[in-house]
């Protein structure tokens, strides 16, 4: 066999090789688009004419083109279930303003529903998990300019870390989005060091045997 042959065998089997590689991530792509979430408000809800809306956002990514080309061409679940895009963000904040929906803080709605007294008005309470970088950068800017009050869940052993695709925001940062939003931001935690999955795709800390495991680790979290 000669040197171009082989030369030629290589290159048709990288070929079949980037082939397999390009079908396999367009198919986990149709997957993870496939298997999104809804999370559009029900008829019922929606002729409701009081009550109170928790929304939970996890990533508020700047739709940039990088940001673009990677939603079309990675299956990771962070672009697909997690996010939502800066401009989508702005719009629903400023809708909120708009149709005069009252924005309270996590307290506030605890105190409500703990009343037990009939809510009149609509309310909504916006929460934000895991903090990361996007919360801090994107979200909060918008959140301080219509002054709506916010809750962010920090996993606390994880601050500063990359994990699944996220860059989650820094004791720095988070400090310093602290002194710029005031009173309007409200600190939680969410874990410690107890935030990624089991083989199987369960939460660890929503294995039944972890659950002595998952006090301490929660209790850690909030010293």
């Amino acid at each position: 066999m000669s040197k171009t042959t082989r030369k030629w065998i290589l290159a048709g089997f990288l070929l079949l090789v980037l082939g397999a590689l390009a079908v396999s991530v367009k198919r986990n792509i149709a997957f993870e688009l496939g298997n999104k979430p809804s999370y559009a408000i029900s008829t019922h809800d929606e002729k409701k004419p009081a009550g109170i809306m928790v929304f939970c956002y996890h990533r508020i990514l700047d739709d940039n083109k990088t940001v673009k080309l990677d939603e079309r061409l990675s299956p990771n679940s962070q672009f697909h279930d997690f996010n939502v895009n800066l401009s989508d963000f702005k719009k629903q904040m400023a809708t909120l303003a708009r149709e005069h929906v009252k924005v309270i803080s996590t307290a506030q709605m605890v105190q409500m529903v703990e009343s037990h007294r009939r809510i009149h008005g609509r309310y909504v309470v916006l929460t934000f998990d895991d903090i990361d970088r996007t919360t801090v950068d994107n979200a909060a800017p918008v959140m301080i300019k219509h002054h709506f009050p916010f809750t962010v869940s920090i996993i606390t052993g994880n601050t500063g870390a990359y994990r699944a695709g996220t860059k989650l925001a820094s004791w720095p940062q988070i400090l310093t989005m602290r002194k710029r939003a005031g009173s309007l931001v409200t600190f939680a935690v969410h874990t410690n060091n107890m935030h990624y999955l089991n083989s199987a795709g369960t939460p660890i800390f929503n294995v039944p045997r972890n659950f002595m495991r998952f006090k301490r680790d929660y209790a850690t979290s909030q010293m």
